[in-house]
C-alpha cells in the first residue's frame, strides 16, 4: 500500500508541474491582451507561450500513455537531455510567479 501510495503522489506531481505552466502562460497570454492592440513582439513571445504550452500538453498525454502502459514497461530509459533548454522552459513556465 504504501508504495501504490508513493507512486499516486509522484504521478499527481509530475502531471500537476506542466498543468501548473500551462496556467501561468494562460494568465501572461490574457495580460498581453488585457492592456490593449498586440504588437508585433508581443505576438511573437505569444507564439513561443502557445508553443511551449503544446510541449506541456504533449507531455502530460506522454504520461497519461505511460500510466496506460506502465505494467508492460520493466525498466526506465536514459536519453540525453539539453540542461539549458530546461532551465529555459522552467523560467519561461514560472515568469508569472516570478514577477
Amino acid at each position: 500500500m504504501a508504495s501504490l501510495g508513493k507512486l499516486a503522489a509522484e504521478v499527481v506531481h509530475e502531471i500537476n508541474n506542466p498543468i501548473a505552466g500551462i496556467l501561468n502562460l494562460t494568465i501572461l497570454i490574457k495580460r498581453i491582451f488585457k492592456e490593449g492592440p498586440v504588437l508585433r513582439e508581443e505576438g511573437e513571445q505569444i507564439s513561443k507561450y502557445l508553443d511551449l504550452m503544446e510541449t506541456e500538453i504533449r507531455r502530460i498525454s506522454r504520461m497519461v500513455s505511460n500510466l496506460l502502459a506502465f505494467s508492460r514497461q520493466p525498466r526506465m530509459e536514459m536519453k540525453p537531455l539539453s540542461l539549458n533548454r530546461l532551465i529555459d522552459q522552467a523560467l519561461i513556465l514560472n515568469a508569472n510567479l516570478l514577477k
